[in-house]
């Protein structure tokens, strides 16, 4: 079967050099037998190349995120070992979190939607892990049948790397075009079986002899149009009972029956239920009522209490009347043809199933399933309705948990509509308006949402008037959704709303009317309400409005620029939830970054330190890989560049951390500016070059002139100064035509050492002043403790004393906390002081600068720091102390030497003016 088709793949995979993704699409009618010639070649290639991930959408609709967790737990289910080597690669709290977080299936907190998928993350990695010990094959069946984020997202993670040699092995119902290099793609039709192969199909179908096949294939070719499907439907409706007749002269039989084939499916289903024993029929009339597929480990005890035989099911799957598939482990079966399916629910009585469902009743607890099943109507139409209205709420429960808010709603409307005829069944009709509404809200049916909202609100007498405001309140909230802002408005004048109803009414009544406001466009009135809101969260204890509101006022203090409200807010969000809430991580983040902004650095990093140690118990990799960015920035700004580092290279080595490339980029560049602050310069070269080329290949533009200008500062630092000039004058030039303020600020700085390297004082002072007018704009205080760094050095270059001075007391006194800023300042308030005369005081300052450069091993400044001190000791003929000065400064210059890592550039630095006198004495 399929020799055309499995040829053109064979030869595909036979030619593959196994450098790259090759992707075989494989598109055919339905019928056409595509999952057929998967499982051939799946089966043909098993001992080669490895099945690493097998999904069928059309078994299981691929919507949730946490279908990338069970993939990912299922492939390390089929391969313990080879996951284990996988994770053995990272620290042992990180094998912790992940192994427990596939376990456990945490939920995700705030930012579920941004690219720090870590899950997709994590499947690329254990990929790319696995396919360097062999190439695999990664199976994705109808996979154009479920269009959906996910998906897509998933599509994207398997071809995140085009030289990853794994096979892409999908089908659908039609050829699909492909993005990516054409040439490793191919799209091949599975079309109509050929007269010789439908011979084969029969001869093997049916166990005949050649001419018996010849005979019953010249019958049934033309009418099955070449449909494999159709063709072994045809055999089971037309010539099943006659071949197992052993008795009968079957070439005269087969002569007569040729005259009776018909083509129409009613006419094959016909003829095969007219075949099929009472308990067979039962059993398939089950599987046609069913909305989805049906765990095998259920059905096969079912038909063997019904003494259906293993023959006889096994036959089934041949034959296509069933079929079944893998989805993580477990088996499904199910009808696959529509038509078939639907002419069985038509044709067979639903009194079969009572027997069935009996015994399923006492078997089967919905939440036992690892997917759902709607059991629930089965039951009603064969009148056992307290079952049915029992498992259509577990179901209901258990859809809307899985996000099919489809299902979850066909349950709930199935239990409105039959509730009043079953009172005594134990479940409030309030209760289940209750839960309707939200889901509609959730599946943006919003006028639906609001009619059950009203249907509530009607049940309600005189005596419950806050229920009853809370339901005016939630048709106000669908209205508003609907964008029907007058109607909306209209509910919420008319309701007199007084504070003796609960504070979520209270609080949720200000929410809207804050909403209505904002709409309207009056900013100051919709805040006011929000911030009414706000004071009544900490006894609402309901975290989805804790949360909605919180993001309401999260994106009005980002638009008004408002960074205390924003960190008081972030604030009291958090004491408004449980200590153990999912969202807790992510606003302590915030908490941080706005500490950070704020300069209170211990208290960042004491908030910082208790987020990280506590990520492994919130099982959260991107609070673990968040918390480490603070950590290093926090570090950096103390001078503890080590640590820094330290964190930085754990989270550019640990790729499952990190999965926006943006943030990968980020990294990068601040791992390149530590490498660059202790004096490693190849290192940090290497890096930017790294990450030079991931903007490029990302089309990230922005993130490209943030690399740039490290790149010429970096060239500053080893003396290529035209390569430096070429970064900083594009990057400036960018940053001014795109307004990217802070990154205008850096170049200017950086063109201003350029400039005073180049000894062009009217340049120098230029590019200053535009620093320094953009800094005034942006307000960040890192940027301004910057300048005042440039700005001293021009001040000494011009002999301007004075004002120098000035700048350095104002620099000095900003720095405060900041070591990294204080350490330098008192290095250049010792400069200053030795220009001035006062010799005793720079000595002072000097040396302690010189104590902080060696205690954080800054050989750079050392060596420095030392060379003004040797300076200072020639200007006061203290011999004793230049010799011990100079031999310090030699010191430093051969471990900064010995740092650089790079020959060409450290060649740069020794031939260039400034150092080549000092490295001939030190040769000498």
């Amino acid at each position: 079967m399929f020799e055309r088709e499995y040829q053109k793949v064979d030869g595909l995979i036979s030619n593959w050099k196994q450098d790259h993704q090759l992707w075989i699409h494989l598109s055919g009618d339905d019928g056409s037998g595509s999952d057929q010639l998967i499982q051939r070649i799946l089966s043909d290639n098993a001992s080669r190349f490895p099945v690493i991930l097998y999904l069928n959408t059309d078994l299981a609709p691929f919507s949730l995120r946490n279908q990338v967790r069970h993939i990912i737990k299922f492939a390390a289910a089929n391969n313990p070992e080879q996951f284990e080597n996988f994770l053995g690669q990272f620290s042992v709290k990180l094998q912790r979190i992940v192994t427990a977080t596939l376990t456990e299936g945490r939920q995700e907190g705030l930012d579920d939607n941004n690219d720090d998928a870590w899950d997709y993350n994590l499947l690329y990695h254990y990929l790319e892990f696995a396919a360097a010990a062999s190439p695999l094959i990664v199976v994705v069946k109808n996979i154009f049948q479920e269009q959906n984020e996910q998906l897509k997202k998933l599509l994207k993670t398997l071809q995140r790397n085009e030289q990853l040699p794994l096979i892409l092995l999908s089908s659908a119902a039609s050829d699909i075009q492909f993005a990516g290099n054409a040439g490793h793609r191919h799209n091949i039709a599975v079309g109509k079986r050929s007269v010789r192969e439908t011979e084969k199909l029969v001869a093997a179908h049916l166990q005949v002899n050649t001419i018996a096949a010849r005979l019953i294939t010249n019958q049934v070719y033309v009418k099955s149009g070449g449909n494999q499907r159709k063709i072994r439907f045809m055999l089971e409706a037309f010539y099943r009972r006659l071949v197992s007749d052993s008795d009968a002269d079957l070439a005269s039989q087969l002569d007569a029956r040729g005259q009776e084939i018909r083509s129409l499916p009613d006419d094959i289903f016909q003829h095969i239920i007219e075949s099929l024993p009472e308990n067979e029929m039962d059993a398939l009339a089950f599987l046609a009522r069913l909305q989805g597929p049906f765990p095998e480990r259920i059905f096969l005890p079912l038909l063997e209490s019904y003494q259906v035989s293993q023959a006889s099911y096994t036959n089934w799957m041949e034959s296509g009347f069933i079929c079944s598939d893998q989805f993580l482990g477990e088996t499904y079966v199910w009808i696959e043809w529509q038509l078939w399916k639907d002419y069985l629910k038509k044709h067979t009585s639903i009194e079969r199933l009572k027997n069935i469902l009996a015994d399923l009743r006492e078997q089967v607890d919905p939440k036992d399933l690892s997917q759902p099943l709607a059991l629930s109507a089965l039951y009603f139409d064969i009148d056992d309705s307290l079952t049915a209205l029992k498992f259509a709420r577990e179901e209901a429960a258990l859809f809307k948990k899985a996000g099919n808010y489809s299902a979850a709603l066909e349950r709930l409307a199935f239990l409105k509509r039959n509730l009043a005829r079953f009172p005594d069944c134990g479940i409030n009709r309030e209760d289940v308006l209750q839960e309707m509404g939200p889901v509609q809200l959730k599946a943006g049916l919003y006028e639906n949402a609001f009619e059950t909202f009203r249907e509530l609100r009607d049940g309600f007498d005189r005596s419950r008037r806050q229920d009853w405001i809370a339901a005016s309140l939630q048709m106000a909230d669908a209205l508003f959704k609907m964008d029907a802002l007058s109607e909306a408005h209209y509910i919420l004048k008319e309701l007199k709303i007084k504070d003796d109803v609960p504070p979520y009414v209270l609080a949720l009544s200000h929410i809207l009317r804050g909403e209505l406001e904002q709409n309207f466009g009056h900013a100051k009135y919709a805040l006011r309400y929000y911030e009414k809101a706000l004071k009544l969260l900490p006894d609402v204890q309901d975290e989805e409005l804790v949360i909605r509101l919180y993001e309401i006022l999260k994106d009005i203090y980002d638009g008004i620029g408002d960074r205390k409200q924003q960190q008081i807010l972030s604030t009291e969000i958090a004491a408004s939830l449980q200590p153990d809430s999912r969202y807790i991580p992510a606003l302590k983040l915030t908490q941080i970054q706005h500490l950070i902004r704020q300069n209170e650095f211990e208290t960042a990093l004491e908030l910082t330190w208790s987020l990280y140690r506590e990520s492994e118990r919130t099982m959260d990799l991107k609070i673990v890989a968040k918390s480490s960015i603070y950590l290093s920035e926090i570090y950096g700004y103390f001078s503890k560049w080590y640590l820094s580092r330290s964190h930085l290279q754990k989270l550019h080595e640990t790729k499952i951390l990190v999965a926006n490339p943006r943030r990968q980029i980020q990294i990068m560049i601040n791992l390149g500016s530590v490498e660059k602050e202790l004096g490693y310069y190849h290192n940090a070269l290497t890096l930017f070059e790294e990450a030079m080329a991931l903007c490029r290949s990302q089309h990230l533009t922005r993130e490209l002139y943030q690399v740039k200008v490290q790149l010429g500062h970096l060239q500053l630092l080893v003396r290529g100064f035209l390569r430096a000039h070429q970064y900083l004058k594009e990057t400036l030039q960018w940053a001014e035509e795109h307004q990217e303020q802070e990154l205008a600020i850096l170049a200017s700085l950086f063109l201003s050492s350029y400039e005073i390297q180049q000894n062009r004082r009217a340049s120098v002072k230029r590019y200053l002043e535009k620093s320094k007018s953009l800094i005034e704009l942006t307000e960040n205080r890192v940027d301004r403790l910057n300048y005042y760094y440039y700005a001293a050095s021009y001040g000494l270059m011009t002999g301007n004393l004075k004002e120098t001075g000035n700048i350095v007391k104002e620099w000095s006194g900003e720095a405060k906390g900041i070591t990294k800023f204080e350490h330098l300042a008192q290095w250049y308030n010792g400069k200053v002081m030795k220009e001035t005369g006062d010799l005793n005081g720079a000595r002072k300052e000097l040396e302690a600068a010189l104590t902080v450069s060696r205690q954080y091993r800054l050989p750079y400044l050392e060596f420095h720091i030392s060379r003004d001190l040797a300076d200072l000791a020639t200007s006061q003929s203290n011999t004793a102390d230049y010799e011990q000065y100079s031999a310090g400064m030699q010191a430093a210059l051969q471990v900064f030497l010995e740092r650089v890592g790079d020959e060409i550039l450290r060649r740069q630095i020794v031939e260039s003016n400034e150092f080549s006198e000092i490295v001939k004495k030190i040769r000498a």
